[in-house]
């Protein structure tokens, strides 16, 4: 069902405990959940615990709720409260319940928001339209997951890792979206719960592979000609005459490998 994003809806309550929120009509100035939302609807809820002059108690929890039933709020995933982050045990007295957008400071709200706006699936999609640019959106969550760039700092930014020197397995499950792009192409890990990641062997190159990802290349030189000479040395012995003909070396020039010209950066990878 459709998640849904309204402007004031604060609805109060009386409910204890840490079940399903029993609605018990909009606060003064504000509408219900029910003109809002229809049954099966999710939206980001707020729960702000207030005693009888309205003041914050100091207890609130906010996530993802779910319109499960007419005037009852499902507090489907908790993504901040006070209770650690944790489900809270609501205690007695008044609560006010509202709708409010999350900031997209967790992977599982940037997708909601994602979702929300249209501007990008994780299958690939086209963004129309005006699209503000919001804080945790922008760097994070426009560029697909598996995607590799070159970055000049020394440690990768938030929601990135350093691409390996060497195979390397990781975890499917915390790097699940990851795993959801790019399969086992790298390596199959141990078959079940992990799976091989990107890597690039040290002073070497990626190169265009359309279909055949994945596969390592092998260094190779150029076919090329050395022009060379004959130093022809003409000897006299007691014996007579000797004529020696021996070859010039043309001798080499450089190091124990080819390794084009360049300065090092770090590759990383969108997870």
């Amino acid at each position: 069902m459709p998640l849904i994003v309204a402007d004031r809806v604060l609805e109060q309550s009386t409910t204890v405990g840490n079940g399903t929120m029993v609605l018990a009509g909009a606060a003064l100035g504000f509408r219900s959940f029910a003109s809002a939302c229809s049954i099966g609807d999710t939206c980001w809820y707020y729960i702000e615990g207030v005693d009888s002059f309205g003041k914050p108690t100091g207890e609130y929890e906010y996530g993802l709720g779910t319109y499960s039933a007419a005037n009852q709020l499902a507090r489907t995933a908790v993504r901040g409260s006070s209770n650690g982050g944790s489900l809270v045990v609501l205690t007695a007295g008044t609560k006010l319940v509202g709708i409010a957008p999350l900031s997209p400071g967790v992977t599982a709200t940037r997708d909601e928001w994602l979702s929300l706006l249209g501007a990008l699936s994780k299958t690939g999609g086209t963004m129309t339209g005006e699209i503000i640019l919001l804080n945790g959106l922008v760097s994070t969550e426009l560029t697909p997951v598996g995607s590799m760039v070159l970055f000049a700092g020394s440690a990768p930014p938030s929601g990135w890792l350093t691409v390996p020197v060497a195979p390397t397995d990781i975890s499917r499950a915390t790097y699940a979206r990851l795993f959801t792009a790019l399969g086992t192409t790298w390596g199959a890990g141990d078959g079940s719960t992990t799976f091989g990641m990107p890597y690039v062997l040290p002073d070497q190159v990626f190169v265009q592979a359309n279909g055949n990802v994945a596969a390592a290349t092998t260094g190779d030189v150029k076919a090329h000609t050395h022009s060379g000479g004959a130093n022809v040395n003409l000897g006299v012995t007691s014996g007579g005459a000797v004529y020696g003909v021996t070859a010039a070396n043309t001798g080499s020039v450089g190091g124990s490998y080819n390794l084009p010209a360049g300065n090092r950066s770090l590759y990383i990878i969108k997870y």
